[in-house]
């Protein structure tokens, strides 16, 4: 991240401590940390917190970090950035409050996560060069899970098959924040099918986030030793026309509750209406797996420069991309053009969706 984009968010934030009548506000949480330094303000990869926290104020912002990670920190997450570091030990966390209470006085402040929502409408609007960082990772995000799906053998594990995405994630430097792999039966069985030592005899789910510089990019790809029967095939072809009814809806302006409804609708059309109840749809995604998750009565409006992930579901197969919503047109950001691909079209909507990949 360059000067630019840090000084940047940093008067979004002080203008929001202007709204809210504040004299500081405590970066508490992981996603804002990155969001605002678009470094790794973590220890264990699925911490909400962060290991750190950034004060800002009306001039100034300080690292407070304790002295195992005020190094690292301060090196290679925030190298460069305007921020003042303030140091405390590790086993006396009362001395991170008395930093805070010399830095704001009297001055009335409040943390991130007090402040949620705000932050979530803040940081879900993309600038240039974040949507240029998300580009990167949702490309080579997906083309991660599809050459693991190549490489799909009889008899492998779901550990093993996990393994080696975990693998070509980390090459790139991409953390796999969530990672899902399933085989055969456990697909019908389970939506959010944590890996197993069950071997593969034909069909393949692998269902990846991942994240890095804070953003996360999501995909689902599916994938099949040989011919699958005739159901499958006609759940396949239902679920992509679901996904692209999502994604022609989610347009700038309109409502999330419409768009949620209108799927629903589409499920019906398609001849499963009750599906949809089984697993949440996806929603706004960024610095978070799901920024929220869009339900039948969400109170939430697209807005372009936001990213959406949908991942609608049939028992037995599912579909899931990471987009971009610009002024003009949606980007399917996790769509890399090398898979199996099948055209679905939802009012004259077309689209080309992942397709299940028979090996």
């Amino acid at each position: 991240m360059n000067k630019e984009e840090f000084l940047h968010k940093l008067n979004l934030i002080r203008n929001l401590m202007k709204t809210e009548d504040l004299d500081g506000i405590l970066i508490n949480s992981q996603a804002n940390f990155s969001w605002l330094t678009g470094g790794r303000g973590f220890i264990g990869i699925a911490s909400e917190n962060s290991c750190a926290s950034i004060l800002v104020t009306s001039d100034a912002a300080y690292l407070l970090a304790n002295n195992i990670e005020s190094g690292r920190l301060a090196d290679e997450e925030v190298n460069g950035q305007l921020v003042t570091l303030k140091e405390f030990p590790w086993f006396d966390e009362d001395q991170k409050q008395c930093l805070i209470e010399q830095i704001i006085g009297e001055g009335k402040y409040c943390t991130d996560i007090q402040l949620n929502r705000q932050f979530v409408q803040l940081r879900s609007r993309l600038n240039e060069q974040e949507k240029e960082r998300y580009r990167w990772l949702g490309l080579n995000t997906a083309r991660a899970v599809e050459r693991v799906c190549r490489q799909l053998r009889e008899g492998m594990s779901e550990f093993e098959v996990a393994g080696m995405a975990s693998r070509e994630l980390w090459s790139l430097g991409i953390e796999p924040v969530t990672l899902l792999v399933a085989f055969d039966r456990r697909i019908s069985s389970y939506r959010h099918p944590l890996p197993t030592d069950d071997r593969l005899a034909k069909y393949c789910m692998i269902a990846i986030g991942g994240r890095k510089w804070g953003l996360v990019a999501s995909a689902t790809r599916l994938a099949s030793l040989g011919a699958l029967d005739d159901d499958i095939l006609k759940k396949h072809k239902a679920v992509a026309k679901i996904d692209t009814c999502f994604i022609s809806n989610t347009r700038p302006g309109n409502s999330v509750k419409d768009i949620f409804n209108k799927a629903v609708a589409c499920y019906s059309d398609v001849g499963y209406p009750e599906e949809w109840k089984k697993h949440h749809q996806g929603g706004l995604t960024g610095y978070a797996p799901r920024e929220y998750r869009a339900t039948p009565n969400i109170d939430q409006t697209v807005s372009a420069d936001q990213a959406f992930a949908w991942n609608p579901s049939i028992t037995g197969t599912k579909s899931e991309d990471t987009i971009l919503v610009l002024e003009d047109k949606n980007e399917i950001i996790t769509h890399t053009g090398e898979y199996a691909y099948i055209e679905a079209e939802y009012e004259g909507y077309k689209l080309m969706r992942p397709d299940i990949l028979v090996l």
